[in-house]
């Protein structure tokens, strides 16, 4: 539909469109008008103001007038030269020769313009390739979150379950005594073998020497990144009471009830408050701050059961009508912490045969006179806690909480007092300080233990923050026994909470992993979707190839548009599997939340899983798309151009 003007202007712009160094001009005027052919030539002209051009033509008007250099030819040979070649001229110094190319953005935006022309296509196979995006998104979504609880899990048993080391303990790791047997299952032996469950059992039995050595090159030594607290217990009583108002406005001083392991009462919290508040929440008041100051700790229903209650002397044992407490009556509740020399005063004149102290408790040594009780260290109740939504296992056991200001208070000053000073003198070994009567060296060590005069550390409690910093603290501590050679003097600890949760790790990987691969099929099947569509695109857009290589586009520059394409198409069914997928994590969510309300929002979108799974489906349209990209480079343009 041009005119031969028109398609020769059109070769003039193909050829200046890549910014050539030179141009070759084949009879720029064939066939032309003498109007269009001047026309033509005062464009060349201009052009050959900053490039070579050469130009073929047999009208030698036309070449005297428009060239500064005329060669003729005549049968393939030179028969003149207006402007010869002089070899003595220095060389000019060439510029670099300039290489057609097309940018990665002008690919990219051929390849959205393409797309954008095909709009409803093109959303369908995004969608279809976000599909395997979406399941894997969920899958890793639903992995991320059970992986974070069973994390806080771990967190909240390993503080009820830190790694312990005890005097005497027992090596649980060696608790199976079924492994390693000789013996055959099921076997048609008529015998009765002995399973030597005690002897075993003796076996197995750690004694550990805590040694200030130990404590100081062992435990100091750990780095404090890999854990919240370790905390120290030494044999000791703590003489807690209160006053009590009995029948008829009587008043009594009694002795508070402690408890023992996981039925404590009173226990000290550890130092690491930030780790406390991350497990629970305060309810009213605050966390203690001194060694005067203690907290109360509510279940998650802000329960205290009955007989802590009554232990505390908040509860009176004859009120069966009561079922709650407001938290100001709770708030502000004193005690006191009465020491040894309040409550085991010396006798003015003790008999021979009777020892020197007074055992100033009364009514089963429960109870104490006023004047005792208001000489004791006043001890009063400045928050009530609670477990968080997130926490199932805090780092509190006990009822009430007190600082470990306190312990070393009541240690120091019950270390001093008169009646273990007595009881440590050799000649006073084994007497009885109240009846002056000989005990057992065992009965005399629990006395002292009691009295708060044995100065020696029983059990430390290591609270790491995690499942890694646990091993790796077990490393360090195992690298310290390496390094001691006497068996005997080797300190071992006790991990409780290895085998209650390191076989749910290892299932909740193992699921998931097995979830992604089967997931992951259909990421395949949509990435070979998307390269029957780039396929599909090449022979449609077969003709805009042909007139980009006429252009000057290089094969590299043709495969590097459908890469481009491929890419779109790949980043978008990425980005709306990501956005999907968090999206559904809502409703799953709700339905988890109904089914398991105690999990809570199970389902949580990983940023940087996110962004990988963007990344891959990226990757895989990409791969997906290279056959077709270069089955479309290497399309010849000349036959591309005459495809309808």
């Amino acid at each position: 539909q041009l005119s031969g003007g028109q398609m020769q202007r059109v070769a003039i712009a193909r050829a200046l469109i890549n910014d050539p160094s030179i141009i070759l001009a084949d009879e720029p005027t064939g066939a032309l008008d003498t109007e269009t052919s001047k026309q033509i030539l005062d464009i060349l002209k201009e052009v050959s103001k900053e490039r070579l051009v050469i130009m073929v033509t047999h009208n030698d008007k036309l070449a005297d007038e428009y060239s500064n250099r005329i060669i003729k030819l005549l049968d393939g040979e030179i028969v003149g030269d207006s402007n010869p070649y002089n070899s003595e001229l220095k060389e000019r110094k060439e510029s670099d020769a300039k290489k057609t190319s097309m940018s990665f953005f002008t690919a990219l935006f051929l390849s959205f313009k393409n797309l954008i022309t095909k709009k409803t296509r093109t959303i369908l196979t995004a969608f279809g390739g976000s599909i395997g995006i979406i399941g894997v998104a969920l899958i890793l979504a639903l992995s991320n979150g059970f992986q974070q609880y069973i994390d806080k899990m771990q967190a909240d048993t390993m503080s009820n379950f830190p790694l312990t080391i005890q005097e005497e303990a027992i090596d649980i790791s060696a608790l199976n005594f079924d492994r390693n047997t000789e013996l055959e299952e099921y076997t048609e032996l008529e015998k009765i073998f002995i399973n030597k469950i005690t002897e075993r059992f003796q076996d197995i039995q750690i004694t550990n020497k805590i040694t200030d050595e130990y404590i100081e090159n062992a435990l100091n030594t750990i780095p404090k990144e890999l854990y919240h607290s370790i905390s120290y217990e030494k044999p000791h009583n703590i003489n807690i009471y209160k006053e009590v108002t009995l029948g008829n406005n009587i008043k009594q001083y009694e002795q508070m009830r402690r408890g023992s392991g996981s039925g404590a009462i009173w226990k000290e919290i550890i130092d690491n408050q930030d780790f406390l508040l991350s497990q629970y929440d305060v309810l009213e008041g605050r966390f203690p701050e001194n060694k005067q100051e203690l907290v109360i700790v509510l279940d998650r229903y802000n329960r205290i059961s009955d007989s802590a209650l009554m232990s505390l002397g908040l509860l009176n044992p004859l009120d069966q009508t009561r079922d709650s407490f407001d938290f100001d009556e709770i708030i502000g509740s004193e005690f006191r912490w009465i020491s040894n020399d309040l409550l085991y005063p010396l006798k003015d004149n003790p008999a021979e045969d009777t020892g020197p102290f007074i055992n100033g408790r009364s009514n089963n040594e429960d109870v104490v006179n006023e004047g005792i009780y208001n000489q004791g260290l006043k001890l009063e109740i400045v928050g009530i806690i609670r477990p968080n939504e997130n926490t199932r296992m805090g780092a509190i056991e006990s009822t009430v909480g007190y600082t470990s200001m306190l312990t070393d208070y009541v240690l120091e000053n019950s270390k001093e007092s008169n009646i273990v000073n007595w009881m440590t003198q050799e000649e006073n070994k084994n007497i009885n300080p109240f009846s002056g009567q000989l005990m057992t060296d065992k009965e005399h060590e629990d006395h002292l233990a009691a009295l708060g005069g044995i100065d020696r550390i029983t059990k430390v409690n290591i609270y790491p923050k995690d499942f890694k910093t646990k091993d790796k603290i077990k490393e360090h501590l195992d690298n310290y026994n390496e390094n001691i050679e006497n068996e005997e003097d080797r300190v071992y600890y006790t991990d409780y909470v290895e085998l209650l949760i390191s076989s749910m790790n290892t299932a909740i990987k193992s699921i998931s992993y097995v979830l992604i691969a089967f997931t992951s099929i259909s990421l395949v099947v949509s990435s070979i979707m998307i390269g029957i569509i780039t396929y599909v695109s090449v022979i449609e857009r077969t003709k805009e190839i042909g007139i980009l290589r006429s252009l000057g586009a290089r094969k590299k520059d043709i495969s590097r548009v459908f890469i481009a394409e491929s890419a779109i198409i790949g980043f978008s069914a990425g980005l709306i599997g990501v956005v999907i997928g968090f999206i559904l994590t809502f409703p799953i969510n709700r339905i988890i939340n109904r089914l398991v309300p105690e999990i809570g929002n199970i389902a949580k979108v990983n940023i940087l899983h996110a962004l990988i799974l963007i990344a891959i489906s990226v990757l895989l349209t990409l791969i997906a798309g290279f056959i077709p990209s270069k089955i479309a480079a290497k399309k010849d343009p000349v036959i591309a151009l005459r495809t309808e």
